[in-house]
């Protein structure tokens, strides 16, 4: 196996790993992605050991390659994605408009071992966006390569994470100082006038749902279901299937208003109510 760290001795590697098992490929594909330097097709010509005796330099090695290799294997859809970036662009949309079909999607899910893996996600986006496609090989055909684009993609979507987290974890210690009665820093108050905003407009849409007067009644005050179906004289059965609704509906609201934050009623187990 040739040495890591550079795309000539990946994509040896890549070629020598045809036949390898499973695991070796899948980490042959994501190697291939994490490559600093541009793919350079006439280098890689001059180092490949099989490169076939029929090619004469008439046309580009990318061509002539992906018409010998299959697409069964993960190993040749990662080799048919690195000699894309060299290839002409007519070729090389219609080859990658081939591969970003249902049959890729498949074979990257059965790679992802670890769904919560953010690298193994956003690769999986990436490469089933159609917009992703057509602006990524006509900007960067010919004259740099998916492993950068990748890379700022990466970079992004860990910021975009990362913020996410925070408020996340902000909105979290809000809440509790709320329910403890602490004093909070300015920070903290702007993120709790946020959050009352925000849930006074979830409330609003939902004013007028049979259920919101149950709701108020039973978190705002304790009251029992029982209480509260003689207060509106009805059935126990029938408050609870309101008061069921509305927290549907009320729980909908929120996350249309607040996507990024945890929904703020919760039972002692930590399940949603």
């Amino acid at each position: 196996m040739p040495r890591r760290g550079t795309e000539i001795g990946i994509a040896k590697g890549l070629c020598s790993s045809e036949a390898a098992e499973r695991t070796e490929a899948i980490g042959s594909f994501v190697r291939l992605f994490t490559c600093s330097a541009p793919t350079d097709l006439a280098l890689l010509a001059t180092r490949f050991t099989d490169v076939p005796a029929s090619y004469r330099g008439d046309r580009p090695l990318a061509e002539h390659l992906l018409e010998r290799l299959p697409i069964r294997t993960e190993v040749s859809v990662a080799w048919r994605i690195a000699l894309l970036e060299g290839a002409a662009l007519s070729r090389a949309l219609g080859t990658f408009d081939e591969l970003c079909g249902p049959r890729l999607r498949k074979q990257l899910e059965r790679c992802c071992r670890d769904p919560d893996d953010v690298y193994q996600r956003l690769l999986l986006q990436i490469l089933t966006q159609r917009r992703f496609r057509l602006t990524c090989f006509g900007k960067y055909a010919g004259e740099g390569s998916l492993s950068s684009y990748l890379r700022t993609a990466l970079v992004r979507e860990a910021a975009r994470q990362s913020r996410r987290q925070a408020r996340q974890r902000n909105a979290a210690e809000v809440l509790e100082g709320m329910e403890q009665g602490r004093e909070e820093s300015p920070e903290r108050a702007a993120v709790r006038h946020e959050l009352r905003t925000d849930l006074m407009a979830a409330f609003r849409q939902l004013a007028h749902d049979p259920g919101f007067l149950p709701f108020v009644l039973q978190q705002g005050f304790g009251m029992r279901a029982t209480d509260v179906a003689d207060i509106l004289q009805t059935s126990d059965n029938t408050v609870r299937q309101w008061t069921f609704r509305f927290r549907r509906r009320l729980r909908g609201a929120w996350k249309h208003l607040h996507p990024h934050i945890a929904y703020p009623f919760r039972r002692q187990d930590g399940t949603a109510r």
